[in-house]
């Protein structure tokens, strides 16, 4: 499905009637949807025909997951579908509730019919694998026109003597409920290549390469826009965001109250992240992050103008901590702030480059930037594209705008502003500190994380206060520092050292991941996590517990390349994905 455009821009009063979306009494007594909903337009591309061989559709059993309810039922895989559908009995059984959309529909027949149609959000697994994928934007209708004969069951595969063997479980029921799009294409990707990948990551630096890669055209455009628009402004640089072209925005503010309304609603359900979320938005008009817009400055809407709707995140590993997201992917009339931004060249180093330098010295620091992407300016007059709506989690008042100062997470662009206003920080700072701590800033982050090592103490210590002195030009706080000497820790600050957020061990050095690797300061030792999850004595298990080991150096393949040769073993003997291994497999 494709949303129409262009469309006409609305106007300030078009707008305050999406406040109407909050009035409670409206939302217990829903009135008919009205013209002012936003028209989209979709193709649907279907022939029917009487059909001279039986196919077989790529149908699945899933399961649905939404507040707590879970259903059972099979999904159909359609990567010529741009859109995620599900029936419309099956969001009512789940209690789905959506943002009601009219949408223009064109058959392959030139037929032309309008429909209003709801969008909701659940999660999606597979019934062996417990962990949900969020489904974001699906369409509901009232029926997915699949017929029974099109699924594959064990009857129908059983006449053909290389699938009579297939283990094809069946629900009750048996119709297809939900159609997977294009639009959760991560959904899509076939198991050989995804195995295909997991064997060639073991042929890192045994490749030849051909050719230094090059930048392309549009790289060399993002950079160009880098370098004549980034300025130093109150000792933060400040750049332009990456526009493809000059960009003519429709206005989504509808579609922003409309998901401040959702964010709100699963924010009631856990008021300590209610509190953290609001604590963030506080904090970033407190640093000058954010900005709150007068009613005159709202009134003001330019063809760059966008709402970016946006959630709160919470870092498993770091359970009391809430990042804030603004979701640029999020489309309106078929257009993202996303897709009309560039993404920029890849300016990170090489994460294996990154790690392996970082056991070359005797003595290792670590160090973290503060908000990295929040110390980066946007320029002004892109700032209007960065606006947000909040009210302090208060359904009785109109949503505020707001917007943000500086680079979001969510933007595709953020990483390589960020990262180049630190290489710009280094080339900025060139003859005023040690060559040494120079290159270092240009060799040894991998985005905002620092990994660097010395001979000793003296020239470690020397490093990081060259290091700290460097970034600070730049607006950038490095903190968090950790090293496996405590000569080099008792010489940064106790209030930039990591000791305070970590585990310690009984009177011995802090622990903490380096770049996904766990590092143990004390013992100076690199080691691998095993996955916590018990996986099953099937082919599948061995496969899911081989590729959960994190691994960039190859440290662990004298061991992880004995699983390999298992699952080799497994494919040569032709064992199911689920079947329970051969004794002689499990005793190696």
């Amino acid at each position: 499905m494709r949303q129409s455009g262009p469309r006409a821009r609305a106007s300030r009063s078009e707008m305050d009637m999406a406040d109407t979306l909050f009035n409670e009494e409206n939302a217990r007594n829903p009135e008919p949807v009205s013209n002012s909903l936003p028209i989209v337009q979709t193709n649907i591309n279907q022939v029917c025909f009487q059909p001279q061989r039986k196919v077989l559709l790529q149908v699945l059993p899933v399961r649905i997951h939404s507040q707590g309810n879970t259903v059972d039922t099979y999904a159909v895989l359609d990567p010529g579908s741009d859109s995620t559908l599900i029936r419309k009995d099956l969001a009512e059984r789940l209690q789905l509730v959506g943002e009601t959309y009219r949408l223009n529909i064109n058959t392959v027949g030139n037929e032309a019919t309008t429909q209003n149609l709801d969008r909701v959000s659940f999660s999606l697994s597979s019934k062996e694998q417990p962990d949900p994928v969020m489904v974001h934007g699906a369409w509901v209708i009232k029926k997915l026109n699949i017929p029974s004969l099109k699924l594959s069951t064990k009857r129908t595969v059983e006449q053909w003597n290389h699938l009579s063997d297939v283990d094809l479980p069946e629900l009750q029921g048996g119709d297809v409920m939900v159609l997977i799009g294009a639009d959760m294409a991560h959904l899509l990707i076939h198991l050989e290549h995804q195995i295909e990948r997991f064997w060639e990551i073991d042929s890192y630096s045994t490749k030849r390469v051909l050719s230094e890669s090059t930048l392309s055209v549009e790289d060399k455009q993002a950079l160009a826009i880098l370098e004549s628009n980034t300025v130093k402004e109150e000792g933060h640089y400040k750049t332009a965001l990456l526009w493809k072209c000059e960009p003519v925005l429709p206005t989504n503010y509808a579609m922003a109250v409309s998901r401040l309304h959702s964010t709100e609603k699963k924010l009631k359900k856990n008021p300590d992240l209610a509190e953290k979320s609001q604590n963030v938005t506080n904090d970033y008009v407190t640093k000058g992050h954010a900005q709150r817009m007068t009613k005159e400055e709202a009134k003001v809407i330019t063809p760059k103008t966008w709402y970016l709707p946006h959630h709160a995140v919470v870092n498993p590993n770091k359970p009391g901590k809430v990042r804030v997201v603004f979701d640029a992917a999020s489309k309106f009339d078929g257009v993202s702030l996303n897709n009309k931004l560039q993404t920029g060249p890849d300016l990170l180093n090489s994460l294996v480059g990154v790690l392996m330098r970082f056991r070359t010295g005797r003595i290792g620091v670590m160090a973290d930037i503060e908000q990295m992407f929040h110390q980066v300016r946007v320029c002004e007059e892109d700032r209007d594209s960065l606006r947000f709506l909040w009210r302090d989690l208060d359904e009785t008042k109109r949503p505020s705008e707001y917007k943000m100062t500086v680079h979001v997470f969510g933007a595709v662009d953020s990483p390589c502003c960020a990262n180049y206003a630190l290489q710009r920080t280094a080339r900025d700072q060139q003859g005023k500190f040690s060559e040494d701590a120079i290159n270092a800033v240009r060799r040894n982050f991998y985005m905002d994380d620092l990994l660097a090592s010395k001979q000793n103490c003296d020239e470690a210590t020397g490093l990081a206060k060259d290091l700290i002195g460097i970034l600070a030009t730049g607006g950038f706080r490095l903190t968090k520092w950790m090293s496996n000497s405590r000569e080099v820790l008792t010489a940064i600050p106790s209030s930039e050292v990591a000791c305070d957020i970590i585990h310690l061990d009984r009177n011995g050095l802090p622990q903490e991941r380096a770049l996904g690797v766990k590092w143990c300061a004390e013992q100076d030792l690199l080691s691998l996590e095993p996955a916590k999850s018990k996986f099953p004595n099937t082919k599948r298990g061995i496969l899911s517990a081989t590729s959960s080991v994190f691994d960039p150096l190859g440290l662990a393949a004298p061991y992880v390349i004995k699983a390999k040769v298992i699952i080799q073993e497994l494919w040569r003997r032709q064992i199911e994905w689920d079947s329970e291994l051969p004794n002689d497999i499990l005793q190696k």
